[in-house]
């Protein structure tokens, strides 16, 4: 049985790596801190090419900051690159193919609930429960709960394979399930946590300047990355 991860051990451990390894976390704060204070002058969300180069830019700062992590020499290998590369456009296409075969389920739900027009009483309650679920608070935080649990086995899970494809280690994406085999649950409640502040903290700091809304965009980044490694050498244990 896979011993059970600990969430608060986790996150302290990232927070202790980033203390006693102050200049690297400064460094990349700074490239991280670049990147989505010009992302924002940019207008990244409406020029493509600005897009394609912070997705490259992005790609490539997570890439180095593990080789950082793990001290892996050299830091770039073209194998390891490659791997890497490959691994992440297949969890990126498995995360595509869930998020399709959701839309296309909801949409036979909508079809059937459409054939019920024959019953219009019974049609009519399904149809108010339905616009009562909408508004509903509740429904409010269990949709992104919910998406990130659809994402916890669809990209966050497997992208342990992206890891290990970094620095030179088992890069099989179904293994990833294997070894998290029976901390489910604690690997969603972790990536609920982590990767949740983000957008909360950005909607906090909405009103503020361009380098504020930067600043704390690239300080979450850094704190994700660092407890999301802590959680991965939970279950790949480096020698």
């Amino acid at each position: 049985m896979n011993q059970k991860l600990s969430l608060i051990g986790s996150i302290r451990g990232g927070l202790v790596f980033m203390g006693r390894h102050a200049l690297l976390s400064a460094l990349f704060f700074l490239l991280a801190y670049g990147a989505v204070y010009y992302a924002q002058k940019l207008s990244i969300s409406t020029d493509l090419p600005v897009m394609f180069a912070y997705l490259v830019y992005t790609y490539f700062f997570y890439y180095f900051f593990v080789c950082f992590y793990f001290r892996r020499k050299p830091l770039f290998s073209r194998r390891r690159f490659g791997n890497a590369l490959v691994r992440m456009l297949a969890i990126l296409l498995l995360a595509f193919a869930a998020l399709l075969a959701l839309k296309i389920g909801f949409k036979i739900l909508f079809f059937l609930a459409g054939t019920l027009k024959a019953f219009p009483e019974f049609y009519e309650q399904l149809r108010l429960a339905y616009l009562g679920l909408l508004v509903s608070p509740y429904f409010a935080w269990f949709l992104p709960v919910f998406m990130f649990i659809i994402l916890s086995f669809t990209f966050f899970i497997p992208a342990f394979a992206w890891i290990s494809a970094v620095i030179g280690g088992d890069s099989s994406i179904t293994m990833t399930f294997v070894r998290a085999k029976g901390n489910y649950v604690r690997l969603i409640v972790i990536f609920l946590l982590i990767y949740g502040m983000l957008p909360l903290t950005i909607l906090i700091f909405r009103g503020y300047s361009a380098g504020v809304v930067a600043a704390v965009s690239a300080l979450m980044s850094l704190v994700q990355i660092v407890i999301y490694l802590k959680v991965y050498e939970h279950f790949y244990p480096q020698k």
